[in-house]
């Protein structure tokens, strides 16, 4: 069932402008300058790390109470950036990702058990993919591949349970 999950919303959710961040620094003029000054409130934004902070709490809420199997956020760019970033331990991991490209992340209940009886009482997480753009100009027949049921790749990297700290 799909739902509204309204700290998921991008930085600027509270602004009454809106320019894509690519043409900001160009066009953005008395609006760039006032982010440039960090002037945050004045122009409707969350600063950074209030952002940062309402996405990861939202997301690692996410993790640890899944609506379902497979779990759809459908966001705008920072959002996902902020999460990717998470996930792989480095916040402030920058993540290219084009205009409705596709991000996976991976999330395995607590030890790995789907009961959550052993191991680690947080979910563990790792980027799968980011920024996939097959999508733009493939013609596909079927949907195959390892979220499909086939055998799973090698070794995910950056795999950490969601209480492990960050540095």
């Amino acid at each position: 069932t799909p739902r509204v999950v309204n700290d998921l919303d991008e930085i600027d959710r509270g602004a009454h402008t809106y320019l894509p961040t690519e043409l900001l620094p160009t066009q953005g003029g008395a609006y760039w300058d006032q982010i440039c000054e960090k002037r945050y409130d004045e122009i409707g934004w969350d600063s950074p790390e209030a952002f940062r902070d309402r996405v990861v709490a939202t997301w690692d809420d996410l993790c640890r109470n899944p609506p379902g199997e497979r779990v759809l956020v459908a966001c705008h760019g920072g959002t996902i950036r902020t999460i990717l970033a998470h996930v792989a331990g480095n916040d402030g991991a920058g993540f290219r990702l084009d205009y409705t490209s596709i991000s996976r992340v991976e999330v395995t209940p607590p030890g790995g058990d789907p009961s959550g009886e052993d191991g680690p009482t947080d979910p563990y997480c790792s980027v799968a993919s980011a920024n996939e753009v097959a999508h733009f100009d493939a013609e596909r027949t079927a949907v195959v591949g390892a979220f499909r049921g086939a055998e799973r790749p090698g070794t995910t990297f950056n795999r950490r349970p969601l209480s492990a700290p960050t540095s």
